[in-house]
């Protein structure tokens, strides 16, 4: 951690003061970069601040498992996100809003707030996990060609969500479609990155083309909009903070008489 504490050194010496949305302020360094060889098992965890093995573990496993909702962090105690999604007043106060702005009639606001959803109590948005798992595509057709994968290299939680999806269907449309094209056509209809990274890893190691990001035009906040007001219209609630990581495998080299991987992480 001794390059963590000198880039800190740095900032706080010849970094510039900013306003910030919080109203906190910040002082800050344009593109500085920080890298870690993880080819000898180590892990990069700060060791000046205490970090909670269960917020680490559980924040994560939600990003991986594409989920969108507080619950499931909620469910391992943790509450890091709540104060960003979607509650019980956001909805009456969003409604308010556009009352006196006059977008809405004061008589239509009670029927809107009756007709909320309450299972996007706890949303927020299409964030991480959302963008890792199912960045949206434009294509409303799949094109056959450009299906490349086989449903054994599809993630088994996608296909363990799927399975019980076309059970469910008629007879007849199983005969139009069959199992494993039902789950090809749905795995192209959006773009599963964290999967693609692994397979990419594993049949094209030293390509340069490994990266996941998190950062999407459409879909960043509107400003004027709390963060759960901007859920409520279609956006994150928050700007991503780690909007893109890379991984880049170094070619074997000799060690011991052994060969060995390298394995380079950069977050951005």
């Amino acid at each position: 951690m001794q390059n963590y504490q000198n880039l800190l050194k740095n900032i706080l010496e010849t970094g510039h003061d900013h306003i910030d949305r919080t109203g906190a302020g910040r002082r800050s360094i344009f593109g500085t970069q920080l890298r870690f060889d993880l080819s000898d098992g180590s892990f990069p965890l700060e060791t000046t601040r205490f970090i909670s093995e269960k917020v680490v573990i559980a924040e994560t496993l939600m990003f991986i498992g594409g989920h969108t909702n507080t619950a499931f962090l909620n469910e391992h105690g943790v509450k890091i996100w709540d104060p960003w999604a979607i509650h019980d007043q956001t909805v009456v106060n969003y409604v308010e809003k556009l009352v006196q702005a006059g977008f809405v009639k004061p008589e239509a606001a009670p029927f809107m707030v009756e007709n909320f959803n309450p299972e996007s109590i706890g949303e927020i948005g299409p964030m991480y996990g959302f963008l890792w798992r199912h960045w949206p595509t434009l294509a409303q057709n799949i094109h056959r060609e450009a299906v490349t994968r086989k449903v054994s290299e599809l993630p088994s939680d996608f296909v363990n969500a799927l399975t019980q999806v076309y059970a469910d269907l008629t007879e007849e449309a199983k005969k139009e479609t069959s199992f494993d094209d039902f789950l090809l056509i749905h795995y192209y209809s959006s773009v599963d990155q964290l999967n693609e990274l692994i397979l990419n890893l594993k049949n094209d190691p030293f390509s340069s083309r490994h990266v996941v990001t998190a950062f999407n035009p459409e879909y960043t906040p509107v400003p004027g909009f709390s963060p759960d007001e901007n859920i409520l219209i279609g956006k994150g609630c928050l700007m991503p903070c780690h909007f893109a990581f890379q991984c880049f495998v170094l070619p074997p080299k000799e060690q011991s008489g052994k060969l060995r991987l390298s394995l380079m992480w950069s977050q951005r």
